[in-house]
């Protein structure tokens, strides 16, 4: 089974992130490891995810990224990773229950290879 990273780019929404989350830690299949990517001055985010951490569902840790953008966040994500597979998930976000089940079948076919 591949290892996968969900990589998860926020900025000032703490209260989304904790319902993004929730949901995340809801999933058929967990991800390896979840990165929250955000900027030093989101103190709440970064308190979330401190939180989400000790609660030992996910693997979650927050990574600092200190360019505004969506781009900045997503190419520290990448560079963070160390999963074969990687999917992003913006922090405002609520996947459903089978979310990345459904994103990782194709994968199961040996036919299917990862593009970067």
């Amino acid at each position: 089974m591949s290892k996968v990273t969900v990589v998860s780019p926020t900025w000032l929404r703490a209260n989304y992130l904790v319902r993004c989350l929730t949901a995340l830690e809801r999933q058929t299949r967990l991800p390896e490891e979840v990165i929250v990517v955000g900027r030093r001055e989101d103190m709440p985010a970064q308190q979330v995810v401190a939180d989400f951490a000790k609660r030992g569902h996910l693997s979650v840790r927050w990574v600092e990224v200190d360019k505004p953008g969506h781009i900045a966040p997503i190419k520290r994500g990448l560079e963070e990773t160390k999963c074969e597979i990687v999917a992003f998930l913006d922090g405002d976000t609520e996947p459903e229950q089978g979310w990345l089940q459904a994103l990782l079948e194709p994968f199961t076919n040996p036919k299917v290879a990862p593009v970067q």
